[in-house]
C-alpha cells in the first residue's frame, strides 16, 4: 500500500514536471530552444567525462545555430534597409572593408606563390580579389561577430543587474501598498552574445584550418594565373630565349618564366647586367 502510494506520488510529480518542461520549451523561440538544448548537452558532457570534448563542441555548434536563427529576421531587415539612402552608407563601407581585406589576401598570396613583389602583378591580384571577396567577407564577419558578441554580453549583464535592483525596489515599495510592475529579465541577450562570439571562433578556426592544410594547393594555380595574365612572350627581347615569358619589375629587374617539363612552372630573375646587347631587326 505504501509502495503504491509512493509510486503514484512520484508519477504525479514527474508528470507535472514533464508538463512544465514541455510548456516552457514550446513557449520559447527557435533560438532559445537551441540554447536550452546546448545547455542540456553541455551538462551531459560534464557528467560523461569520456565524451566531454565532443559534447562541448556539439553544444557550441548548437549555440551558433541558435544565434544564426536569431539573426535571420535581422538579415531581412538589412535587405529592406537598402531601400533607404541613410542605411546604405554602413553597408557600402562594409563592402569597401571587405574589398581591402581581399586585396591584402590577394597580394599576400601572389607574393608567396611567386616569391616576387606583388605590386606589378595587377591582373593576377585583380582576379584573386574577385575570388577571395567572399572569404574576406567571412573574415570581416568574424570581427563583427566578436564586437557584437561582447556588446550583447555586456548589455545582458548590465540589464540583469538593473533588473535585479528594480526587483528589490519593487519588493520594498510593495510593503507600502504600491503596485509596481516588475521588469522582465532578458537572459537570452547573453546567450546571443555567446553565440556571436562562438560564431567568430568557428569562422577563425575554419579559416586557420584551411590555410594550414590547403594553402599550398593554391601556389600552382596562382603561378599559372600570373603566367597567363602578367607574363608576356617576347622571342626577340634581348637576353631571353624563345618560348620564355617575361614580366618587368619596378626595380629594373625582369622576372621570366622558362617552360619546364610537363606542367612545371619555373620563375627566375634577371638584372640589367645579365641582359644581352640589344638586337635590331
Amino acid at each position: 500500500m505504501t509502495k503504491n502510494l509512493i509510486l503514484r506520488i512520484l508519477k504525479f510529480f514527474l508528470g507535472k514536471t514533464l508538463q512544465w518542461i514541455s510548456s516552457f520549451y514550446c513557449a520559447r523561440s527557435a533560438a532559445e530552444r537551441c540554447y536550452i538544448a546546448a545547455v542540456l548537452i553541455f551538462f551531459v558532457g560534464m557528467w560523461a567525462h569520456k565524451w566531454r570534448e565532443y559534447t562541448t563542441n556539439v553544444a557550441s555548434l548548437v549555440i551558433v545555430v541558435g544565434f544564426v536563427l536569431w539573426c535571420l529576421p535581422w538579415m531581412a531587415r538589412l535587405k529592406a534597409a537598402w531601400e533607404r539612402p541613410w542605411a546604405r552608407v554602413p553597408i557600402i563601407l562594409m563592402h569597401l572593408v571587405a574589398l581591402l581585406i581581399a586585396t591584402v589576401l590577394s597580394r599576400s598570396l601572389v607574393a608567396e606563390s611567386l616569391a616576387l613583389p606583388p605590386q606589378t602583378f595587377d591582373l593576377t591580384v585583380g582576379f584573386l580579389i574577385i575570388l577571395l571577396y567572399i572569404p574576406a567577407w567571412l573574415i570581416m564577419a568574424a570581427g563583427l561577430a566578436v564586437i557584437i558578441g561582447l556588446s550583447l554580453i555586456s548589455i545582458g549583464i548590465t540589464y540583469s543587474l538593473i533588473v535585479n535592483v528594480q526587483h528589490n525596489f519593487v519588493s520594498f515599495v510593495r510593503v507600502f501598498g504600491w503596485d509596481v510592475t516588475q521588469w522582465q529579465t532578458r537572459d537570452s541577450l547573453m546567450m546571443h552574445g555567446v553565440g556571436a562570439f562562438l560564431s567568430s571562433v568557428f569562422l577563425v578556426a575554419g579559416y586557420a584550418y584551411l590555410d594550414e592544410n590547403y594553402h599550398v594547393w593554391l601556389n600552382y594555380p596562382v603561378r599559372l594565373l600570373a603566367v597567363k595574365s602578367d607574363f608576356y612572350p617576347v622571342k626577340d627581347y634581348p637576353g631571353f630565349n624563345a618560348g620564355e615569358y617575361i614580366h618587368p619589375l619596378e626595380n629594373g629587374m625582369t622576372a621570366f618564366v622558362r617552360p619546364g617539363p610537363g606542367w612545371d612552372i619555373k620563375i627566375g630573375i634577371k638584372t640589367q647586367d645579365m641582359l644581352a646587347s640589344p638586337v635590331f631587326r
